[in-house]
């Protein structure tokens, strides 16, 4: 635990939230409140996997620290460390040898770093702690005398079950769990009797239907379908075999580490034969380790079936939404990788302690190095399109960073054309690198936006629509356009369709708000802001604009100012929303605070004339 706590520091200290966060943590309204977590468990298309308890975590964690990310990080961080001692005691309990080198190498290898940095991924940590779990206690279970394992069933074996349930509530790639149990009797004791299948047959029926319930939800509800996914079964083998290897040597030599890897590109039997050669080595070291077993024991045989059985999910057979992307991910092997750790534990125990401490060094090295990647969005991207310059993905989600910075009105107009200019560049090489993405004709609009082609601008982003008939992000990008040419009405249209797809996109209904309230709804536009700050308290428009009229067209500064606050939270640096905040103190007779206000408004933004009026009106010095 120590040593998980030494090489996450890194995390510790500038971890935020990256890609899928929004959706899981920052952006995800069923955190918020009592009916929310009822629908996180009853609900199983609520979000986009159904992984209860991992969401529960988070629910609590919201209901602590709100969407400060440092308690999100040191969570994860504890649970792998948890993982890795469980890992220590189930080999030991097991008799494999250097147990404990196993699991040291398992906590500081920088393969892990994915999972562990990566909110999103508290699925990886959570699942394989209650996975460890439910082994260790199974196989007390097991182990135990034939006279008192009766007596033991209804303790050991059923909250083995109940674990096992959990860790499935958490990641359904555990449904492995009883077909390693069997892996492991075999190496034990050299075969598998249909009584040690037995118990495990609640196991196998409970993993089947998780695992048939994630990968209806990854089809239907998460999107893996579609002519990127359009694969033959021999052209699935053939990106199972490369993905084995490509696991493999990743653990061997963990460099270089990518957030996004290259997909790779014709995957077709017919277009390169070559490629059966991943799947026909991988079935030949099998094969050839099943000869040798009396030879050399059956340990390293159990140990590589256990990591291509536990990747099966991942190899490509099942279709996967990030494999639109890339084929492989690190975060893919976390629990796999327990299988080749504890075999190269067994082969390292024969070096010195010196030699074994020295590559637990240069593994903690690096994963301390790649622990900063996960500060936030702007760096990870950059580290992406430095390592992967062909990731389109990267390239747009890197341009929509720097088209942020661009917006800050606390940033120096220098500063702001300069990223602006920055963004444009990547969604440049976003629409060269795919051009047949809807998401490269949305920022190829936004680029003729930048360009003053506003023509140009909207039949790009109906492209997008066209291309993507659910593309939300797409609708509201028109809305805006359509906006700025003053064709309200128009706008409304494209609002209430992305609202209709996803009632709970803060943005667009902000926007919708907009929309009305140019038209003199201010009904309809508070209703609209209202819900946007409900559904998104980090959103910083919905949170300033739902407080601007509580201040202004109802005169309740009393209830404006909590959302004030929360705008602040969420984005420290708006000169606007702390002069209004101090506009609202001022009304309830709080003027000490209000000139705290005004002077940080000042300090972002000394220009900034509503600040500097009201600062000489309440005597500011």
């Amino acid at each position: 635990m120590a040593a998980v706590l030494v090489v996450y520091i890194p995390v510790l200290r500038t971890g935020g939230f990256i890609w899928d966060d929004p959706q899981y943590i920052t952006g995800n309204s069923l955190l918020r409140t009592w009916p929310g977590l009822l629908a996180i468990w009853i609900h199983p298309s609520a979000l986009p996997q159904y992984y209860p308890l991992v969401h529960t975590t988070f629910w609590i964690e919201y209901h602590l620290v709100g969407l400060h990310p440092l308690l999100y990080h040191i969570d994860n961080i504890l649970l792998h460390g948890a993982a890795a001692i469980l890992l220590w005691r189930v080999l030991a309990r097991l008799g494999a040898p250097a147990p404990w080198l196993a699991a040291a190498i398992f906590a500081v290898h920088p393969v892990m770093v994915e999972s562990v940095a990566w909110p999103t991924e508290r699925k990886n940590v959570l699942s394989l702690v209650f996975y460890l779990w439910a082994f260790w206690v199974y196989w007390k279970f097991y182990s135990g005398e034939r006279a008192s394992r009766a007596r033991r069933l209804n303790k050991n074996y059923c909250i083995a079950l109940v674990l096992f349930i959990a860790a499935l509530l958490s990641k359904s790639v555990t449904c492995s769990l009883p077909a390693a149990i069997l892996l492991v009797i075999y190496w034990k004791k050299g075969r598998v009797k249909w009584a040690d299948v037995v118990p495990l047959i609640p196991f196998f029926i409970l993993g089947m239907v998780m695992a048939f319930v994630t990968a209806r939800l990854e089809n239907q509800h998460v999107g893996a379908s579609g002519p990127e996914w359009n694969f033959t079964p021999l052209d699935r083998c053939l990106i199972a075999g490369r993905a084995l290897w490509f696991y493999a040597v990743k653990l061997a030599w963990p460099h270089p580490l990518i957030f996004i890897y290259p997909r790779w590109e014709k995957m077709n039997f017919f277009e390169r034969p070559e490629l059966i050669a991943f799947p026909l080595a991988a079935m030949g070291m099998i094969a050839a380790l099943w000869i040798l077993r009396k030879r050399i024991g059956r340990a390293p045989l159990v140990a590589t079936l256990f990591f291509a059985g536990t990747l099966v999910p991942a190899l490509g057979f099942v279709n996967l939404y990030p494999m639109r992307y890339s084929f492989v991910a690190d975060h893919f092997q976390y629990h796999a990788s327990i299988g080749l750790i504890a075999l190269a534990a067994a082969w390292l125990r024969r070096l010195r302690a010196a030699g074994c401490v020295i590559i637990l060094i240069i593994l903690g090295a690096i994963t301390w190095q790649q622990g900063y990647l996960y500060q936030n969005q702007l760096v990870l991207w950059t580290d992406v399109v430095q390592h992967n310059p062909k990731s389109w993905m990267a390239w747009g989600d890197l341009g929509d960073e720097y088209a942020a910075l661009s917006n800050r009105n606390d940033r120096p107009q220098t500063q702001r054309d300069q990223d602006r200019a920055q963004a444009r560049q990547c969604y440049v090489e976003l629409y060269q690198l795919a051009p047949d993405q809807p998401l490269a004709h949305l920022k190829w609009g936004i680029v003729k936006e930048y360009d003053g082609d506003l023509k140009a601008a909207q039949s790009e982003i109906e492209r997008a629509i066209e291309l993507a008939p659910s593309f939300t992000i797409a609708m509201n990008s028109m809305g805006m356009l359509l906006m700025r040419q003053n064709q309200t009405d128009a706008a409304i249209q494209y609002y209430t369709r992305a609202l209709a797809l996803d009632p709970g996109y803060a943005e667009a209904r902000v926007n919708y708000g907009d929309a009305l309230l140019k038209l003199g709804d201010q009904a309809g536009a508070f209703a609209q802001y209202q819900q946007a700050a409900e559904n998104r308290p980090d959103n910083v428009e919905a949170q300033f604009k739902f407080a601007n009229m509580l201040l202004t067209v109802k005169n309740r500064p009393d209830l404006a100012i909590p959302h004030y606050i929360a705008a602040i939270y969420a984005d420290p640096n708006r000169a606007d929303v702390r002069t209004n905040l101090a506009a609202a103190l001022i009304a309830i007779g709080d003027l000490s605070e209000a000139r705290i206000q005004c002077r940080a408004a000042l300090a972002i933004d000394p220009n900034l004339p509503q600040a500097r009026e009201m600062w000489n009106r309440i005597g500011g010095n």
